[in-house]
């Protein structure tokens, strides 16, 4: 048996046991009078109770004890010196009442903790301080509401082998999941297999840039959300595509481990797109997306079923709305997932039937929980409340991660100062319009000179890319007329405009 199941047991019951041998048994040394384990995913050491919860040790704890019940929950050990494992003893009482008052003071979650003395079977006797916290379930993550110590609100902590960290999108994933079992700790269980069918990034960077706020969004709707379906709008270049689909990716690789709150596993996640162009920041020039999928709402049922495997490529062009239909259904009511349609809007310009309602209708009614994750520029009508708007990048957090990643792929160096400023107004902070800037400064003495030519030709091809869709929008008239009119105001008075310039 492993020397850690007793203690996974009691996160599991949230019961601590009342003997020091049935707790930690298989862990302790008796010729060493001292425990053979280190900290890990599940248990702390600590040498003193706090006396308090306000000064920096106590308020360590109330991070430690938030970060396990985001994580694996866990067992916090007072009375040992946690580098050498010996016991040295508490002599005060861990007021637990007051503890658990301060967790819900201070976070989101009802978080109710429990601490039980033991006697250590060494001598001289000692007791120790046993506090169980429990595992968060399927829930959202427990995070601060407000300034406590030097965190401010909407910190959130996360337990990582024997160390505390504030939460990353990289580890969103885990902390949606069941998080069944801690890493260090085998199982024999089968991961349950996740049908997958996906495309190759449409990103040009070969690394994701962190886009928390989003991320988070995004799985907060597909594990806690009861809307099925969630759109994700904003401007051309600004990222919609490459979110979508690192979710998705993220999610095919570890759906074993993701269940809704009402219990349905992730069968299936796909990936297809309406997409008709897209932009060459190297080339400079706009070019056909030789990946584009479907053009009418039967060419994107029949590539839904096709990557679902419910439809062979030979059939895919010779099936009835009929069939489409009733394949559909069937999908829909025999296996859970996340199908993402990306550049829904394509087919919106062309006045082409879309066939979101027909999804929507299948997915309300549908035996299983098949969740629909759509792409487009401007937000819905239809739906604002199930809609996210991807903005330009976060100027503190996203935009400098997002620099160096751009310089080290295309080898150009880092832009510094007055630079970076000059890049946020030129871009607007846009992801494809900063990747060309970074791009052009190879072929530029510096980035006074890549910015200047960015805004007087050398950024016109993205520019096409990213306004010529709303311009056809316009219809013939007064709109194009009024903007006509604008732009040459904007010109006689020598106005810049945040990407336009």
């Amino acid at each position: 048996m492993s020397d850690f199941a007793p203690i996974l047991d009691a996160i599991e019951s949230k019961q601590i046991p009342s003997s020091f041998a049935d707790l930690f048994g298989p862990m302790w040394d008796k010729s060493l009078s001292r425990f053979n384990t280190q900290e890990t995913y599940t248990l702390d050491f600590k040498e003193t109770i706090p006396l308090n919860f306000s000064d920096e040790y106590g308020i360590g704890i109330v991070r430690l004890a938030l970060a396990l019940h985001n994580s694996y929950g866990g067992v916090i050990v007072f009375g040992v010196k946690d580098r050498s494992q010996n016991i040295v003893g508490v002599g005060q009482i861990f007021d637990i009442e007051v503890f658990n008052r301060l967790l819900s003071d201070v976070s989101n979650t009802k978080l109710h903790c429990i601490v039980r003395t033991l006697e250590a079977p060494d001598e001289p006797k000692r007791q120790i301080a046993v506090l169980l916290v429990p595992k968060r379930g399927i829930a959202a993550p427990a995070v601060l509401t407000r300034h406590f110590g030097k965190y401010g609100p909407g910190t959130c902590w996360i337990r990582d082998r024997h160390e505390v960290l504030i939460a990353t999108d990289q580890h969103l994933a885990m902390l949606y999941s069941k998080r069944s079992n801690p890493p260090d700790r085998t199982s024999n269980a089968l991961p349950y297999p996740v049908h997958r069918s996906l495309p190759p990034s449409p990103a040009t960077l070969h690394q994701f840039v962190s886009r928390r706020n989003l991320m988070d969004a995004l799985w907060h709707w597909f594990v806690l959300g009861d809307q099925p379906r969630l759109y994700l709008d904003g401007p051309g270049g600004s990222g919609k595509s490459t979110l979508a689909f690192e979710f998705a990716r993220v999610l095919a690789e570890i759906g074993s481990d993701i269940v809704s709150k009402q219990g349905d596993r992730v069968d299936y996640v796909l990936y297809i797109s309406g997409k008709e162009t897209e932009y060459n920041t190297q080339a400079g020039k706009e070019q056909t997306f030789v990946l584009r999928q479907f053009g009418s709402s039967n060419e994107q049922f029949a590539q839904i079923l096709y990557h679902s495997g419910f439809l062979n490529e030979p059939d895919l062009g010779f099936q009835s709305d009929e069939k489409l239909d009733e394949l559909l259904s069937e999908l829909f009511d025999n296996f859970s997932g996340l199908i993402v349609i990306d550049d829904i809007d394509a087919l919106t310009r062309r006045k082409v039937d879309t066939g979101e309602e027909q999804l929507l209708i299948k997915a309300v009614q549908a035996g299983k929980r098949t969740r629909l994750l759509y792409t487009l520029r401007q937000p819905p009508s239809h739906a604002k409340r199930s809609a996210v708007s991807v903005p330009g990048l976060d100027s503190a957090t996203e935009l400098p991660e997002f620099l160096q990643t751009c310089c080290a792929q295309f080898d150009a160096p880092m832009p510094v100062g007055q630079h970076i400023k000059e890049i946020e107004t030129a871009t607007n902070k846009l992801p494809l319009l900063i990747e060309t800037i970074v791009w052009s400064r190879k072929f530029s003495g510096d980035y006074v000179e890549a910015i200047r030519a960015f805004k007087e030709r050398g950024g016109d091809g993205a520019r096409r890319y990213l306004y010529q869709r709303e311009y056809d929008r316009l219809q013939e008239g007064k709109s194009r007329q009024l903007l006509a009119g604008a732009c040459l105001l904007v010109f006689r008075h020598g106005i810049r405009t945040p990407v336009s310039g």
